[in-house]
């Protein structure tokens, strides 16, 4: 079975980590068509577009990436009597936020709104006066990466906003929950996200908060 450990290692492997300044330098290597002089902002782009992000999460918006998943922001209920997965203790479940990568596949309903391709492409277009087709082919490169991730070749590591790493699944036999029918999947990676120590304690931790009401 493949195995990533947190240390960043898959099969023994060191997977490569991808940081704000290695984002930024690797996508404006891949750009190398565009004008000098918009060029060397791209860094700076890819900083931007990873601060917008990391403030949706923080207004407690689902971030959605076209064809691969979606950051989905739901409020979760007080419970108590739930036990610890790995040594079956009871425990109390405090009333919190959670952020959760799911696959373009899986259902968001009840979620918070969302953040979805044609936002950051406004936000690209407004704030670095960038053309609709270059905001498109910026945005595209952080997908691919994305695409890395989620192949299990490489992880991202942005301080502030959360880490996404390829996580295992073994293939076999599931139940389609929609038809009931049995299906055989393959051996297959999907991106775990997991969201940054200064979001966690600082937006979706709560002890006072009543679920969000339906508008």
């Amino acid at each position: 079975m493949s195995t990533q450990t947190k240390s960043g290692r898959m099969d023994g492997r060191e997977l490569t980590t991808y940081s704000r300044e290695k984002l930024g330098d690797s996508i404006q290597a891949k750009l190398g068509s565009w004008e000098p002089e918009i060029r060397k902002g791209i860094p700076v782009m890819v900083d931007g577009m990873l601060n917008r992000i990391q403030q949706a999460l923080m207004d407690k918006h689902s971030v959605r990436f076209k064809k691969i998943g979606t950051i989905c922001v739901k409020f979760r209920q007080a419970r108590k009597g739930a036990r610890v997965i790995s040594t079956g203790k009871p425990v109390d479940v405090t009333p919190r936020w959670t952020a959760t990568m799911v696959s373009s596949s899986q259902s968001t309903k009840g979620g918070q709104p969302t953040f979805i391709w044609s936002d950051m492409i406004l936000f690209l277009c407004e704030t670095y006066s960038l053309s609709e087709d270059k905001a498109r082919e910026l945005y595209t490169e952080l997908h691919c990466i994305l695409n890395l991730v989620a192949s299990g070749a490489c992880r991202i590591e942005i301080r502030g906003l959360g880490t996404f790493t390829p996580s295992f699944q073994k293939g076999g036999k599931r139940r389609n929950p929609k038809t009931g029918e049995t299906v055989t999947t393959k051996d297959s990676y999907r991106i775990h996200f997991k969201v940054s120590d200064v979001i966690k304690q600082k937006v979706y931790l709560v002890s006072d908060e009543a679920k969000p009401k339906a508008a």
